[in-house]
């Protein structure tokens, strides 16, 4: 009886457990009938479901579509793009690789940038160094031959030696390197000049400068492709055993140590864009990205300055303007900027940098195109390509986000044709072969000859993503109006409330005021610049208005050129004779060693230059003899075509007086000027 109770319990178990079964299978198998109805009706939001590579203010990046702006833009089977006009070429007629992934866009724009390549009549040393070496090192040659020298010249050179193995290249290649290097060297080690890419000048330096100001400018770009130039001449000269190597090596590091020095600013983890200013440059701290990242890939930034650097950067929707802040607030966006802040996020490991330089990049090339730029984030970004005389290295290093395969098809390599696929993602490798052969490393030996196939796989672990530093805009603050009363009391007259000012003296910056009142302290010779920093979470500098000088009148000297004998009044350019009595002639036949005496009232430096007329058209150059000792070099640039009355001031350089008399003499190099006034101010 106990027996039939228990089985009946069981029974009435067991037909509740089979009807809550069917009711919960029943409504599963309805959930699954609503999801399937609403995926039918509304495949919009099914093909939207997958996460953006990159996602900003009306921009969305995709594998395989972008939406730009409320308009979409779909990947095409045939490297197509919908709603733009692509090269329409088959893959096999371009002049390098071909791309093959699971990201259509990447395949696309890929086939688009190689097939702009014979069609780009501007492609540049930059651009051949970024990835036209590796892509067409042949045609990058003789395009390079055509090209006057220069920082990317020496990087481009290198690298086209490096994929073509070519002995005499590398001879001729290192001449004109090294020519160059000889015919630059200064006295300094930062030296001037303001790069390429920083052009027009308007977009970089404010209104008040002139071109004498741009001389005497200190940019991070030149400094940083000068090391570039430095260290690929030490390279080339250890190729050709030559005793060289070690001077320039020498060279390389020192420049290295000063540009870190000079431009790094540990508080904003960033490199300044340039110095500014004659007698005492400040910097300029406003972000440079195009050389900022140039300083990562090139080894100038430390590890953990390379890391600070990425993860700082400031970006805006659109991409990563050249500097940050900016005298444009939009900013200036530019492809090369994209590519080279994703090979240096690739290089310190940050994948977000890596996805937002990505998304920024094929947005910018659905209405434009550019050559190098996509080419070169992904073969040294993402796929890690390294080039070195002994052959080349792939270290991957690819998101989740990204495709998990990519094939890039015959890559020529000096005798070989490579095919280099990548299954996976993150940034480790489980395992390479070479031709099916398990291999110790991902690398193409230099001495490969033949049709070869290397295979690499990831271990597809995570990688650490962080949130951006996404700004509305790049704008930073305007240059303050100075009003002096006095050499020594000034007022900021259009000061405002979220607007604090850093006072420099000297070129040191010494206090920050909150008020619109300033007064100089202290005795002897100060420059004073005052620059505008905001008061907002992260503060942004502007430039400073030009330098005052407060300076005790014994430590001012100033030498009419009437006063200067013996002397030629120069009639045939100046008509009226009482103001041609005001000038000396300075030409190749007249007055090419012009000597004058200076009184010295204490032993020491001084700060030296000229006031000149220049109507030429043409920049002057004089040098500078100090009691028959080199003094330095003066430029002097047009002030006005076909004025000779007009003067402006020379560039500045630094002399040592002896206290008393000395002997001072300009020597003539070219171009004539009309020597109004020496100035000189004691340091």
């Amino acid at each position: 009886m106990a027996v039939r109770i228990f089985s009946g319990q069981r029974t009435k178990i067991l037909h509740r457990y089979c009807y809550d079964l069917m009711n919960r299978f029943c409504h599963t198998i309805l959930m699954i009938l609503i999801l399937a109805a609403i995926a039918t009706g509304c495949g919009s939001m099914a093909e939207s479901s997958p996460e953006a590579i990159y996602r900003a203010d009306g921009i969305e990046v995709y594998n395989d579509s972008i939406i730009l702006d409320g308009k979409e833009y779909n990947a095409t089977p045939s490297n197509g793009i919908t709603g733009t006009e692509t090269y329409k070429a088959d893959s096999a007629a371009l002049p390098g690789p071909a791309l093959v992934s699971g990201s259509r866009m990447a395949d696309a724009l890929f086939a688009k940038a190689l097939g702009g390549i014979d069609h780009d009549v501007t492609v540049t040393a930059t651009d051949i160094f970024l990835s036209l070496a590796l892509l067409c090192p042949e045609a990058s040659m003789e395009r390079l031959r055509n090209l006057p020298p220069d920082g990317a010249w020496a990087a481009a050179a290198w690298e086209v030696y490096c994929v073509t193995g070519d002995r005499k290249w590398l001879k001729e290649s290192y001449s004109v390197i090294s020519g160059w290097l000889t015919d630059t060297r200064g006295q300094e080690t930062i030296s001037t000049g303001i790069p390429e890419y920083m052009q027009p000048v308007s977009d970089y330096f404010p209104r008040r400068m002139e071109e004498v100001d741009l001389i005497q400018v200190r940019s991070l770009g030149t400094n940083t492709w000068r090391f570039r130039a430095l260290e690929v001449a030490a390279l080339m000269a250890g190729e050709l055993g030559l005793k060289e190597e070690n001077t320039l090596r020498h060279r390389a590091g020192a420049l290295r140590e000063a540009i870190n020095d000079t431009f790094w600013e540990p508080a904003m983890s960033c490199y300044g864009q340039y110095l500014y200013g004659d007698m005492y440059p400040i910097l300029s701290s406003a972000s440079d990205n195009y050389a900022g990242a140039l300083c990562l890939i090139f080894g100038i930034a430390t590890w953990e300055m390379a890391q600070a650097n990425v993860e700082s950067t400031v970006t805006l929707p659109r991409g990563i303007p050249v500097t940050y802040p900016s005298l444009r607030p939009e900013g200036v966006i530019i492809p090369a900027v994209q590519a080279l802040h994703g090979i240096a996020a690739a290089a310190v490991h940050d994948q977000s940098a890596l996805r937002q330089a990505t998304g920024t990049l094929w947005a910018s090339m659905l209405s434009g195109n550019d050559a190098s730029a996509w080419p070169a984030l992904l073969l040294r970004g993402i796929l890690g390509i390294s080039l070195s005389p002994d052959g080349i290295t792939v270290n991957p290093f690819i998101p989740a986000i990204f495709s998990p395969s990519r094939t890039l098809r015959g890559l020529r390599y000096r005798d070989a044709v490579i095919d280099i696929t990548i299954n996976g993602t993150g940034d480790r490798i489980a395992s390479a072969t070479l031709d099916g052969t398990p291999a110790m490393s991902a690398f193409i030996p230099a001495d490969i000859s033949g049709h070869h196939t290397l295979t690499i796989t990831l271990t597809g672990n995570t990688l650490h993503a962080r949130e951006l530093n996404i700004a509305k805009d790049a704008a930073m603050p305007p240059t303050p109006k100075v009003i002096w009363h006095t050499s020594r009391e000034a007022t900021i007259a259009d000061r405002t409330p979220d607007t604090g000012y850093d006072v420099y003296v000297n070129g040191v910056m010494t206090e920050s005021l909150r008020g619109d009142t300033y007064s100089v302290s202290g005795g002897g010779t100060q420059v004073i610049d005052i620059v505008p920093v905001t008061t907002t979470k992260r503060p942004v500098a502007g430039f400073s208005p030009a330098p005052h000088v407060c300076a005790s009148p014994i430590d001012i000297i100033s030498i009419p050129a009437s006063t200067i004998t013996p002397r030629r009044s120069p009639l045939h350019l100046i008509r009226h004779k009482e103001t041609a009595t005001r000038y000396i002639e300075l030409a190749a036949r007249h007055n090419t060693r012009l000597t004058f005496y200076v009184n010295a009232p204490s032993a020491g430096e001084y700060f030296l230059h000229i006031l000149y007329s220049n109507g030429t058209g043409e920049t002057a150059v004089r040098t500078v003899e100090v009691n028959s000792r080199p003094g330095g070099t003066i430029v002097c640039p047009p002030v006005r075509k076909g004025d000779w009355v007009t003067t402006g001031p020379s560039t500045t350089i630094t002399v040592r007086l002896k206290e008393g008399q000395n002997k001072l003499s300009l020597y003539y190099v070219n171009t004539t000027i009309l020597l109004n006034e020496i100035k000189l101010l004691k340091k």
